[in-house]
């Protein structure tokens, strides 16, 4: 009886398993197409595109606030969104009394506040008394 390992042209069971040989500049071709996938996913992961939606702002003397897709946030608050799965978030570095900007790294993304529709709507204003 002869062992497995003593046969010839055939491997020793522990020894390690050479990688297949790989193709010359195809490593770079996998590289480059990854960081154009990468490119473009950051162009899309804008925060209307990923569902934010600003209702209102409140600027005032005790503060600043936001509400954006149903939730409050303050002045200098990561505003997390998803994308496919995975979380996105962005830094709220102003509110206006008009919009807001979100920050991503070096991107800037300003989202301003729907023009308020007139139907449906009370307006009250708070006189000063003399």
């Amino acid at each position: 009886m002869t062992a497995t390992a003593d046969v010839p042209g055939r491997p020793h069971p522990f020894d390690p398993i050479e990688s297949p040989p790989r193709e010359p500049g195809k490593e770079a071709q996998v590289k480059e197409r990854q960081n154009a996938e990468n490119a473009a996913a950051q162009a899309v992961l804008d925060p209307t595109t990923l569902g934010a939606v600003l209702f209102s702002t409140v600027v005032g003397p005790q503060g600043r606030a936001a509400l954006i897709s149903g939730k409050s946030y303050r002045l200098g608050s990561v505003v997390r969104l998803d994308h496919e799965g995975k979380t996105i978030d962005f830094l709220l570095t102003e509110i206006r009394s008009d919009g807001i900007v979100l920050q991503r790294g070096e991107k800037r993304f300003e989202i301003l506040l729907p023009e308020p529709s007139t139907l449906d709507r009370m307006e009250i204003n708070v006189l000063q008394e003399p």
